[in-house]
């Protein structure tokens, strides 16, 4: 096997590259200054993401569907997993081996660098011009990703975060709702873009200007979301052991009076974010692994693996409730005071006082994980995109103009929940882009990149000492290609079907 510092171009140095890696060798985060942080702070991360977008939006994947189709889904996104793990390690190699070759410096070994994958780079190296193009647009479809899930959160989540709090009207803070005369209420509204913009500012500036003290911050919510999490399954046990589950079924959603529509959109709805949901684990891993030099896949692989575990268990107890009780319209109704055990009682009562506590920090618990998992998440692309335009974000030396980057990224969601308010519309349309800009055509641009290499450098000049016959990046290419083709599907269906099912 070829080891992956080896030159992988036998040419001497060139200036069409020169442009490309002074940005890239420049490229500074203030993760890099955790290169040689602990054990403890590796899984911290790690798990900090994973317990951050993905597992929320599972408690969403998994309304209504059964076991089979649950664990069916878990395997092709476990799947997805490995696979895209071992296609990190397989390009970053071939891409640091180039870098050498072209006397640019290249990245320290088995080190994966602070960018999405390695994309970008490698359509640079191999397709030149026509590659840099490509690459930007590989780099827009992580932003639309990270919309994608910034969007489900503020959708999903507003209605039921501000009925938790005692306001019963439905709630709606868009534009269009403004124009046509829909009931809004002004208060709500500015509460939550107000603090939703503080905290992003908040965010996006401590992660420029002080990281250790945005790291400390980071660790903070970490802990407050595994917390928010037990309190959640705890709350839901005690109130489906001590409540009427014959009022529930009277209101539940999973009724059999069912349109021959309705199963399609529930799985359309379900794989419309499976393969976007697990990605955390790899997008955190891609910023630790670099801790560990000495056997990097094999860490990377055991967190894959427990993450799987994680969403796989989480999933079961959620299908759980789901099936016996047809839970979430009802949880969050029950959380209203709509229900047995969350009746509204008055302050002075001391349970009450402490149910309101346990209420806020489960019902805030979206809104954290978007504002502070979201804006370091799309920043890399943002820079990358900014790249294309020859536009220098040195974050190191220039922090005000990366600061610009990513609040102008970061407000993006905002914007679209302020001028538009249906979430099922717009998770379909921007599913269906994400999954062909982001899964697709970059699976088919890193089949082609690897024909072309192998036709202009010979047959093994692709092969690390990551390659696997039947894993090479060619491969892989073609199996998340199929994947992307079968959650286009979905997507479909899901897009079809939420036109004719009313919230």
């Amino acid at each position: 096997m070829m080891d992956e510092t080896l030159p992988l171009i036998k040419t001497d140095s060139n200036t069409i590259f020169n442009s490309f890696f002074a940005t890239a060798n420049s490229f500074q985060t203030p993760l890099r200054a955790e290169k040689n942080m602990g054990t403890f702070m590796f899984i911290v991360n790690v798990f900090n993401g994973t317990l951050g977008i993905g597992l929320i939006m599972l408690l969403d994947i998994f309304v209504e569907c059964k076991l089979i189709l649950s664990s069916l889904t878990f395997f092709f996104v476990f799947i997805n997993i490995v696979l895209s793990t071992l296609y990190i390690f397989d390009s970053m190699a071939r891409t640091s081996g180039a870098a050498l070759a072209l006397e640019m410096g290249g990245f320290p070994k088995n080190e994966v660098g602070q960018i999405m994958f390695d994309f970008p780079r490698m359509l640079s190296f191999y397709l030149y011009g026509k590659g840099r193009i490509l690459s930007f647009f590989v780099s827009l479809s992580y932003l639309l990703f990270a919309l994608w899930c910034s969007l489900s959160f503020c959708y999903n989540s507003l209605d039921k975060i501000i009925k938790s709090f005692g306001f019963k009207e439905s709630f709606n803070c868009s534009i269009v709702s403004l124009i046509i005369g829909a009931p809004t209420s002004t208060e709500v509204c500015l509460g939550y873009y107000g603090l939703t913009i503080g905290f992003l500012i908040l965010f996006v500036v401590l992660s420029v200007v002080n990281p250790k003290l945005f790291k400390r911050l980071q660790l903070v919510f970490f802990l407050y979301r595994i917390l928010a999490l037990v309190l959640m399954y705890t709350t839901l046990i005690i109130f489906f052991i001590g409540s009427n589950n014959s009022n529930i079924a009277n209101t539940s959603s999973a009724s059999d009076d069912e349109d021959w529509w309705w199963p399609l959109c529930r799985y359309g709805s379900m794989l419309s974010v499976s393969f976007f949901s697990l990605i955390n684990c790899n997008t955190v891993i891609e910023s630790t692994t670099q801790s560990y030099t000495k056997h990097p896949l094999r860490y990377t692989l055991i967190v894959d693996l427990i993450c799987f575990l994680i969403y796989f268990i989480l999933s079961l107890m959620n299908l759980f409730f789901t099936y016996k009780t047809g839970i979430m319209k009802d949880i969050w109704m029950a959380y209203t005071g709509l229900g047995s055990g969350w009746e509204q009682e008055t302050a002075t009562q001391k349970s009450t006082v402490w149910a309101m506590v346990i209420r806020v920090l489960i019902m805030l618990l979206p809104l954290i994980t978007t504002i502070s998992i979201y804006p370091s998440m799309v920043a890399f692309a943002a820079q990358s995109i900014y790249r294309f335009f020859n536009i220098q974000t040195f974050i190191i030396y220039h922090m005000w103009l990366d600061i610009l980057i990513r609040a102008g990224v970061s407000i993006i969601p905002i914007l679209l929940c302020v001028v538009y308010n249906d979430a099922k519309k717009i998770l379909s349309i921007v599913g269906m882009s994400a999954t062909v800009i982001g899964g697709m055509i970059p699976s088919l641009i890193q089949f082609v990149s690897v024909k072309h290499v192998q036709k202009v450098f010979g047959v093994g000049m692709h092969v690390t000492k990551y390659f696997i016959k039947y894993l090479s990046s060619a491969f892989i290419a073609k199996v998340l290609f199929v994947l992307g083709a079968i959650d286009i599907c979905f997507e479909m269906i899901h897009f079809v079907t939420c036109f004719f099912v009313s919230d």
